[in-house]
């Protein structure tokens, strides 16, 4: 069985730093390429394709069409994207997002739902609903993927209904219906959720599984032992090659952190990894206006028989990676200035400024919910993140924007 079950010692491994004199000619062992690429001595950090810089911790992105993702017009407000590719019809591309009506990213923690949306002819979009609501409110922070079996695993914050979070919003005033707003209040279920003990622990965790990438999605319950408690849990479920499945988690604990849970298979029962990757520790790292990192995506990657794990999180509004050889000790690949706070210093792994291939530029005021589409050989293919600001034709809306990378464009 992967060893990583059997692993008992708690780390907070912030400290495992990239060396900052990995440049070009510089660098000593893969761990300097984040595993992003091989270190060649005396030559530097030859990055896999997809990836780019110096030691390899930016994300090769390139210019995105202007209509790119999932815009709407006016209020209408939607935010975290991931993706699927259709079995049966190849140039058909699901896209299922966090959607808020009219009403703006405000009632995320109140009436927040999972809509699913299309795009025909290439996974950047332009993407349009297509009217289903894949998981009714309150659902947030959506990730899914193929299992090996073929199933199609879709997983978010809350899962709705299905897993005793009604709620009550009338999407005509932007109001939830006989409750108070706020985190505390009644309005979102979220904070009475049983499994959100404070100390975590064991529990059930509902998401939803369907035979097509299309749905309808039906729910499944399994035995989980939580490593922390989380408002906002934002799972990030990601397949080792030996068919092992993990999820990243968020952490709202005192140690506000991203942690992991593993099971023989998505039908679990999970156990918790006992790891804790950036947490607050000597040296701290702070993650902008959050105390800790925020938005967990995970994956695990396969080169020349070394597999590696890798999580990229927001840094409001940039992204940050960190990568693992065993999933237990972890490095931060972009490094730390010396102040109080521990900032993430450039080169980050996505920036808050968007090109186009029109030729114009955008600076957005937010960059979140990072999600990475990936090409069957595991080179990234493109990113897909959520944005407020820039070219938005109303700044208080938020969309999802989808945006490739340099790597080739191989069928998913």
């Amino acid at each position: 069985m992967w060893r990583l079950l059997h692993v008992m010692s708690l780390m907070c491994v912030v400290g495992l730093l990239v060396d900052a004199s990995a440049a070009s000619g510089s660098c000593a062992t893969d761990l300097d390429c984040g595993l992003l690429g091989r270190c060649e001595r005396g030559v530097g950090c030859r990055c896999f394709p997809g990836y780019t810089g110096d030691t390899c911790a930016e994300l090769d992105l390139v210019p995105a069409p202007p209509n790119a993702g999932l815009r709407q017009q006016g209020n209408r407000s939607n935010w975290c994207g991931t993706i699927l590719q259709d079995p049966t019809e190849p140039d058909l591309w699901h896209m299922y997002n966090s959607d808020f009506a009219d009403c703006g990213l405000g009632i995320w923690l109140t009436g927040s739902r999972v809509i699913h949306t299309i795009s025909r002819g290439s996974p950047l979009g332009p993407y349009t609903p297509t009217g289903e609501v894949a998981v009714a409110g309150e659902a947030h922070n959506p990730q899914a993927i193929r299992a090996p079996d073929g199933t199609y695993l879709l997983m978010d914050s809350y899962n709705g209904p299905d897993a005793g979070c009604r709620t009550y919003m009338n999407y005509t005033t932007c109001t939830p219906d006989g409750c108070t707003s706020g985190h505390g209040g009644n309005c979102s279920c979220a904070p009475k959720m049983p499994h959100r003990g404070v100390d975590g622990g064991p529990g059930n965790f509902t998401y939803h599984i369907s035979k097509s990438a299309a749905g309808p999605w039906a729910p499944i319950t399994v035995q989980m032992e939580y490593p922390c408690w989380g408002l906002n849990l934002t799972p990030s479920p990601a397949f080792h090659p030996n068919g092992t499945m993990f999820i990243a988690f968020h952490c709202d604990d005192a140690m506000g952190d991203v942690v992991m849970v593993s099971a023989p298979t998505y039908a679990g029962p999970f156990t918790a990894v006992h790891t804790r990757i950036g947490c607050q520790s000597a040296p701290p790292v702070g993650f902008g206006v959050a105390p800790h990192p925020e938005d967990p995506f995970l994956w695990i990657a396969e080169n020349d028989g070394a597999i590696s794990f890798h999580v990229v999180v927001h840094d409001l509004p940039h992204g940050v990676h960190f990568f693992s050889t065993d999933g237990i000790s972890w490095h931060l690949h972009q490094q730390l200035d010396h102040g109080d706070q521990g900032q993430p210093l450039p080169p980050f792994f996505f920036s808050n400024v968007i090109e186009y291939t029109d030729g114009t530029t955008a600076t957005v005021t937010r960059r979140e919910r990072p999600w990475m589409l990936f090409n069957t050989d595991g080179s990234p293919r493109a990113l897909v993140t959520s944005m407020k600001g820039g070219n938005h034709p109303s700044d208080s809306s938020v969309w999802t924007m989808v945006q490739a990378t340099s790597a080739p464009q191989r069928p998913h």
